[in-house]
């Protein structure tokens, strides 16, 4: 329960870091990710330190509302740091399609050590597409 305080609080410190006017950045999933058809591209940033083996790996998503464009590593900007963790940055698209009402769906994204399911943690974002 600690960890996943830790990472939270992290993850919300990050936001102004990667911050841009043009695509907006998502990092709680508290947070509801709203998308329309005019300004389809956004981005998921996610504390990871994979010099401990964990690392973010996309679970399921909804292909029929968003595409995954893109996935990276950022490290720290202090290179004396050895170990310390960096963010990394999904980003998104959100799919054209016609329909009438706005559509909801969701990514998942699980923080795990490939080799165990031992103190994996699952971050699932809720979308809304936008008409």
């Amino acid at each position: 329960m600690l960890k996943k305080i830790i990472i939270l609080l992290n993850l919300i410190v990050c936001v102004a870091t990667f911050a841009d006017e043009k695509t907006p950045v998502f990092n709680s999933p508290k947070e509801k990710i709203v998308v329309s058809q005019k300004q389809p591209t956004f981005t998921i940033t996610l504390q990871s330190n994979p010099t401990t083996g964990f690392s973010w790996k996309l679970g399921k998503y909804d292909s029929k509302l968003v595409s995954f464009v893109s996935q990276q590593h950022v490290t720290p900007k202090n290179k004396k740091l050895m170990g310390a963790p960096g963010y990394d940055v999904w980003t998104f698209k959100a799919i054209k399609a016609t329909y009438r009402v706005n559509q909801v769906g969701h990514i998942t994204l699980i923080y795990a050590r490939p080799w165990t399911k031992d103190g994996a943690t699952k971050a699932t974002f809720m979308i809304m597409v936008k008409k």
